[in-house]
C-alpha cells in the first residue's frame, strides 16, 4: 500500500482532543502500529481472495486449517521493522520524519505565551507597534530564547514575512503566530529532535551560568579574605582624601551627582576623586584591576552598576550621596559634612532673611508715616464711633440683665401658669422699652390644648386679654411654631392667611416665637408685631422688626422657659421632699425633720437657711435654724442647730453641686441607727433628685413600679420606695447559691426566720399548704424564688387579704431580732418584705387620691354646668 502526506495528516487528532500521558498517542500509533498492521492487513485480504478463488494451486488442507488471526500474527512477526526489507524501511523512514516534524509543531504550539511575550518585550523596547523590518529582529530573539538559533531567521522567506503584514504596515501578534503555524506545517527543518537539542543547550547554558556564579561567589570570597588589613588602610585613607577632596564633599552633601558617561554631567571624569572611587571599587571587588585608575570609562561605570546592585539600589551608574558615602563606609563623617553644609545655608538664608527684615521694616516706617497722617484725621471720628458702640453694648447688656432680673424673681412665684399670669404685664413693657415693636402678647397653653392670652400690651388689652382659640379654629402661625418649636418672622401680616387677627385686619410685621424648655416643653407662645407704626404711616421698610430685636424676644423667651422648669422642678423635689422627711421620723425617734434648698438668693445675711427655702417640713421649723459651715468637710454639712443634736445631710444634683439640706432632730441618746437610716434615707434623696432632673434635660423617664404610671404625683410619692426596692431586688439578685445553701441546710431554724419567709411566701401567691411546715419552705428555697422576689411588683392591684395575713405573720418581728437570730438571705427577705409593704400602702393612697381627684373634678364640671 502507498502512503502519502495527505493520508497522514488526514489521521492526526484535532489539537485538544487529548492531554496528559496521552497527548501524543495518535503521533505513537502511527509510528509503531499503522504501517506493519496495514501492510499485514492487506497482505491478509489477498490470502483470503485466493483461497477464495479455488485455484488449484492452493492446498485444501492448507485452506481448511487457515486462521485469519493467526496468519495476521505470523505475518507481523515476520515483517517487524528490524526485518524490513529496503522498500520497508523506505516507508518507515518516511512516517518517522513525517511524525517528527507533527512532534516538532506540537511542541511550538505549546510555546504560544512564550513567543507572545517575546513578540510584546520586542515591541516595548522599540517602543511601537511592530512593522515589517522588525520580524527578523523578533524571530532572531524567539530562536535565541527557544535556543534554537538562526533557524527562523534562516528559513522563513521573505514572502513568508510579508503574510504577516497587515493593510497598513503592522504586524500583530496573531498574523505573527499563524504566520509561523503555516511555516510549520510545510517545513521538515525543525523535528522533535531540533528540540530536544535545544533544551540540552539550555540545560547545559543554564550549568555554565550555574557554575561561573559560583566560581565568582568563591573569587569574592577569596578576595575578600585576603588582604584585609591591608584593604582597610587602603580604604581608611581614600576616606580621608575623599573628606578633603572639594568634588566628593559636594557630592556627599548631596550638591552634586556625577552621572552615568551617556546621561552628561558637570563634573570631569578625570582627576584624584575619580582615583579614589575607581581604587576603592576594585577594592570590592566589582572589576578586575585597571591599568588607569584616573579615568571614568565605561568599565569603572559597570563597576560601579554592579556595586549599586550589591546595594539592591536602581543600577544607572550615577554616583550620587547614597552611594558614595556607601562606597566609602564614611556614614558619620557625610551626616557631619551636611549637616555643615545646611548650617551654613541656614546662616545663609538667616542673613537674607534679616536684609529682606530690615527692608521691610523701611518700607513699613514710610507706610507708618503715610498713614499716621490719615490717622490723625479719623482720630476724632474714631473716638465718636467706639463711644457710639459702647452705648450700644451697654444698652444691650442692660436689656437682658433687666430680664434676667425679672426672670430670676418668677422662680419662686409657685407655678409655672402663676408665674407667667403674675408677672406677664412686666415681661410685656420690658420688651416694649427694649425693642422698637409696638405690641406683644404672651399666650399659654391650657389643659384642653389650647392657648389661651393672659398678658397683652396697654392698647392690646381689651381686644386679646383672656382670650382662647384652637389649633382647629382657623389659620394660626402661634400653632405652627409650637409644633415647629422655632420662631417664625412675617414680614407684612395684611398679605399672609397664617395670621389671626382679633381685631381689624391691618399691616405689619410680626414676630412669633415659641417657649420652650431644654426638655422640648412648650408653655406658650410670645408674639410682638409692629402694625400701630403700620397705622401711623411707616412704609414697608420702616415698620420691620429688626433682627437684633428678634434675638433678643428669642432670648428672653427661652430665659422665661428655663425659669417656667426650673418652677416645675422645684414642685417635683417638694414632693420627694415631703416623702424624705416623713420616713426619716416613721423610721426614727425623731419628732422634727426639715429639707431646704441652698441658693444664695435663699440665704439670710449671717449665713442661716431662711424659713422661705424650707419645702418639706415635720414640727416647727424653728427649731432648724442652721449655720451652713460646708469649709469644713465638704462632704457632709456640720453645724449647730438649736437646740442639739443634729444630724445635717447634704443633697447634690448631677454634677456634685449642693443643691439642698435635709436635717432631723434626734431624741438624746442619740442612736447611732437612726443617723445610719436618715443617711440611707438621704442617699436615696440623691438619687431620686438625679432621676428628676433627668426630665429637665429631656430624657423620659422609666416607671419601675405600675403605680407610678397613675399620675405625675404617683410617680413623686413612689420615686423613693422604688429605687430602694430596686436596689433590694439587686441585693437578693447578688446572693450567691452557697449564701442560700446556708439558709436551706438548717433542719430546725429559729422561729423568727420561718415566719419571715412564711410572710414572704403568702406575698408572692404560694399556697398555705406550702409554707406550713419548714420542710416544705426548703423546698422553695432556690433560683424560682430569686426570680419571684425580683420581678414582684407590690404596687400592682391585688387582694388585701394576703397583705393583712402576711402583716399578722410579721406582728411583733423587728429588724435587730432578724439580725440576731437569722442569716443574710433572712435579713435582705425582711428588708423586702418591709419595703414592698410600704410602697403597697402608698399605691394605695395613690389610687385612693387620684379617684378623689377625679370625682371633685366631675363634680366641679357639673356645676358650672347647671350655673350656665
Amino acid at each position: 500500500m502507498e502512503f502519502s502526506k495527505e493520508f497522514f495528516l488526514s489521521l492526526l487528532r484535532g489539537e485538544t482532543e487529548l492531554t496528559g500521558k496521552l497527548e501524543n498517542f495518535d503521533l505513537y500509533l502511527l509510528h509503531h502500529v499503522l504501517p506493519l498492521s496495514t501492510n499485514g492487513l492487506e497482505s491478509l485480504a489477498r490470502q483470503i481472495e485466493a483461497f477464495m478463488a479455488d485455484t488449484p494451486d492452493v492446498d485444501a488442507e492448507m485452506r481448511s486449517r487457515f486462521n485469519p488471526i493467526n496468519w495476521l500474527g505470523e505475518y507481523l512477526m515476520r515483517h517487524h521493522p528490524r526485518y524490513a526489507t529496503k522498500q520497508e524501511r523506505a516507508m518507515y523512514k518516511k512516517f518517522d520524519q513525517w511524525i517528527s516534524v507533527e512532534h516538532a509543531k506540537r511542541e511550538f504550539l505549546k510555546r504560544r505565551e512564550d513567543a507572545l511575550y517575546i513578540f510584546k518585550s520586542c515591541e516595548t523596547e522599540l517602543k511601537r507597534i511592530a512593522e515589517r523590518q522588525d520580524l527578523p529582529y523578533i524571530l532572531s530573539r524567539l530562536g535565541d530564547s527557544w535556543y534554537l538559533g538562526s533557524v527562523f531567521v534562516d528559513n522563513i522567506s521573505g514572502e513568508a514575512l510579508d503574510s504577516a503584514v497587515d493593510d497598513i504596515g503592522c504586524v500583530s501578534f496573531s498574523r505573527f503566530w499563524q504566520m509561523l503555524i503555516k511555516w510549520f506545517e510545510s517545513q521538515t527543518i525543525i523535528t522533535v529532535d531540533t528540540f530536544a537539542e535545544a533544551a540540552i543547550r539550555r540545560a547545559e547554558a543554564e550549568k555554565a551560568m550555574v557554575a561561573a556564579e559560583f566560581s565568582r561567589k568563591l573569587l569574592f570570597e577569596e578576595r575578600t579574605h585576603r588582604g584585609t588589613d591591608e584593604r582597610l588602610s587602603r580604604q581608611n585613607a581614600r576616606k580621608e582624601r575623599a573628606l578633603r577632596d572639594p568634588i566628593l564633599r559636594d557630592i556627599l552633601v548631596g550638591v552634586k551627582v556625577m552621572k552615568a558617561m551617556d546621561r552628561g554631567g558637570d563634573i570631569p571624569t578625570t582627576g584624584e576623586h575619580i582615583d579614589i572611587i575607581v581604587g576603592q571599587l576594585e577594592d570590592l571587588d566589582c572589576f578586575a584591576e585597571l591599568p588607569d585608575k584616573r579615568v571614568w570609562n565605561k568599565d569603572a561605570q559597570l563597576a560601579m552598576i554592579e556595586f549599586q546592585r550589591r546595594l539592591d539600589k536602581l543600577s544607572i551608574g550615577d554616583v550620587d550621596a547614597y552611594t558614595l558615602t556607601r562606597l566609602l563606609n564614611c556614614e558619620a563623617e557625610a551626616k557631619q559634612l551636611q549637616k555643615d553644609a545646611q548650617a551654613r545655608v541656614d546662616a545663609a538664608g538667616e542673613e537674607r532673611k534679616k536684609q529682606e527684615a530690615d527692608e521691610e521694616k523701611k518700607k513699613a516706617k514710610l507706610a507708618a508715616d503715610a498713614r499716621k497722617r490719615v490717622e490723625e484725621e479719623k482720630k476724632v471720628e474714631e473716638m465718636r464711633r467706639k463711644k457710639t458702640e459702647e452705648e450700644k453694648v451697654a444698652a444691650k447688656l442692660q436689656k437682658r440683665d433687666n430680664a434676667f432680673t425679672l426672670v430670676r424673681e418668677m422662680s419662686f412665684s409657685g407655678n409655672a401658669r402663676g408665674s407667667l399670669t403674675n408677672y406677664g404685664n412686666k415681661l410685656i413693657r420690658l420688651i416694649l422699652d427694649n425693642t422698637d415693636v409696638s405690641s406683644v402678647q404672651i399666650s399659654l397653653l391650657n389643659d384642653d390644648g389650647k392657648l389661651e392670652t393672659i398678658a397683652a400690651s396697654p392698647n392690646d388689652m381689651a381686644v386679646s386679654l383672656g382670650k382662647v382659640w384652637g389649633p382647629n379654629d382657623g389659620p394660626s402661625v402661634s400653632f405652627e411654631v409650637i409644633s415647629s418649636r422655632s420662631s417664625a418672622y412675617i414680614p407684612n401680616v395684611s398679605e399672609s392667611d397664617r395670621v389671626r387677627f382679633l381685631g381689624q385686619r391691618a399691616a405689619g410685621a410680626a414676630f412669633f416665637v415659641p417657649v420652650t424648655d431644654s426638655a422640648g416643653h412648650v408653655y406658650g407662645v410670645i408674639s410682638a408685631d409692629t402694625c400701630a407704626k403700620a397705622r401711623q404711616g411707616f412704609d414697608t421698610a420702616g415698620y420691620q422688626i429688626s433682627s437684633e430685636d428678634q434675638e433678643f424676644i428669642d432670648s428672653f423667651s427661652q430665659k422665661i422657659a428655663t425659669t417656667l422648669q426650673d418652677v416645675d422642678l422645684q414642685r417635683k423635689l417638694r414632693v420627694v421632699a415631703q416623702t424624705a422627711v416623713n420616713a426619716m421620723i416613721a423610721k426614727t425617734k425623731a419628732k422634727h425633720a426639715f429639707f431646704a434648698f441652698v441658693d444664695p438668693h435663699t440665704q439670710r445675711p449671717d449665713g442661716k437657711i431662711d424659713s422661705s427655702a424650707c419645702v418639706a417640713a415635720v414640727g416647727s421649723y424653728s427649731t432648724y435654724a442652721q449655720k451652713i459651715d460646708s469649709d469644713k468637710n465638704p462632704g457632709q454639712l456640720t453645724g449647730q442647730l438649736l437646740p442639739d443634736p443634729s444630724s445635717t445631710f447634704p443633697i447634690h444634683d448631677e454634677n456634685g453641686t449642693l443643691l439642698a439640706v435635709v436635717g432631723v432632730l434626734l431624741d438624746e441618746p442619740r442612736r447611732e441607727e437612726d443617723v445610719a437610716k436618715c443617711a440611707d434615707i438621704a442617699d436615696r434623696v440623691n438619687v431620686a433628685v438625679k432621676e428628676l432632673r433627668k426630665d429637665k434635660r429631656g430624657v423620659k423617664h422609666r416607671c419601675v413600679l405600675e403605680a407610678q404610671n397613675i399620675n405625675e404625683d404617683a410617680r413623686l410619692r413612689l420615686l423613693l420606695g422604688s429605687i430602694v426596692l430596686q436596689q433590694l431586688r439587686g441585693h437578693v439578685e447578688n446572693l450567691d447559691t452557697k449564701t442560700w445553701a446556708e439558709l436551706k441546710s438548717y433542719t430546725n431554724p429559729p422561729p423568727i426566720i420561718i415566719k419571715v419567709m412564711q410572710a414572704v411566701g403568702v406575698v408572692l401567691n404560694y399556697a398555705p399548704k406550702d409554707l406550713d411546715t419548714w420542710a416544705k419552705i426548703r423546698v422553695l428555697i432556690g433560683p424560682p424564688l430569686v426570680s419571684k422576689l425580683v420581678a414582684f411588683d407590690p404596687t400592682t392591684v391585688m387582694k388585701k387579704l394576703k397583705w393583712q395575713r402576711a402583716s399578722k405573720i410579721m406582728k411583733g418581728i423587728v429588724k435587730e431580732a432578724v439580725m440576731e437570730k437569722g442569716s443574710l438571705p433572712a435579713l435582705q427577705l425582711f428588708h423586702w418584705y418591709e419595703v414592698a409593704s410600704e410602697l403597697r400602702q402608698d399605691a394605695v393612697d395613690a389610687r385612693r387620691q387620684a379617684q378623689l381627684t377625679a370625682e371633685e373634678e366631675d363634680a366641679g364640671d357639673e356645676e358650672l354646668e347647671d350655673t350656665q
